[in-house]
């Protein structure tokens, strides 16, 4: 575990040389400009501390989540999948919201018979997992958001309720202390699958060589999926652009 700054850092490059894409690819995508990672790793800023938001985009992109420890960031793999005893409280919602297992079968096109197993294996110690795309997925075909309480569970809020599911589960305050806003925006959206995102426009533009054309972070990626979802939108990716634009100018990611 980093217990410093010049610690955390070195993981941090371990990180990003691991990555397959190039140092300045994983950089780009994460918001920051090659002048902020040269300053980043500068021998003579090792112990400097990092700004906040350029941490929670550098751990959006390298799939991590994020807890601070004494005031230095610690990073874990983020949770792509859940133990299937977590996930069926969710999938029964599905159930209902859907009509029945059968109706529900046919939207996600599963096997009847396969989703049954899933919503009842109660032998926790041989259970497989469902995966957070699957969920999300399941979610856009009943209308549903995915969010995930303070506990680890994933359940289904309709969009509105989505709005204030942090208040749901914990006060505010303690939240924002526990959560970064990269983490917040994750538990609602999954940026991976785009054919969970209703918008025709924003679907385009968040393809892989609109997302190069762009440089749209993982951030960026979060923040226009939530506001699509929450506005239940459909425009054209001209406009989307328009919008990026916008959330650019409220502030920058730069170290």
């Amino acid at each position: 575990m980093p217990n410093s700054w010049k610690e955390f850092k070195r993981h941090l490059k371990s990180l990003i040389d691991g990555e397959p894409l190039s140092n300045y690819k994983v950089i780009q995508r994460a918001g920051l400009s090659r002048d902020a990672y040269y300053k980043l790793f500068s021998p003579d800023r090792e112990n400097s501390a990092m700004r906040k938001s350029t941490v929670y985009s550098l751990a959006a992109t390298l799939k991590q989540s994020v807890e601070y420890v004494n005031g230095i960031p610690q990073f874990s793999d983020f949770i792509f999948e859940f133990p299937i005893s977590l996930a069926q409280s969710a999938l029964n919602i599905a159930v209902a919201e859907a009509g029945g297992v059968k109706e529900l079968a046919e939207k996600v096109k599963l096997p009847v018979g396969q989703l049954n197993i899933l919503l009842s294996t109660n032998d926790t110690s041989t259970e497989g997992t469902v995966s957070r795309s699957f969920l999300v997925k399941v979610g856009s075909l009943i209308g549903r958001v995915l969010v995930v309480d303070s506990s680890g569970v994933p359940t289904y809020l309709s969009e509105t309720d989505s709005n204030d599911y942090l208040l749901k589960y914990e006060d505010l305050e303690t939240v924002n202390k526990k959560l970064a806003p990269i983490q917040e925006l994750s538990t609602i959206v999954e940026i991976d699958d785009l054919e969970t995102i209703p918008d025709k426009g924003l679907q385009e533009l968040l393809k892989s060589n609109n997302v190069n054309k762009y440089t749209i972070s993982a951030k960026e990626q979060m923040e226009l999926s939530l506001i699509c979802r929450l506005r239940k939108s459909q425009s054209s990716m001209e406009n989307w652009i328009s919008i990026l634009f916008a959330l650019r100018t409220l502030g920058t990611n730069n170290d």
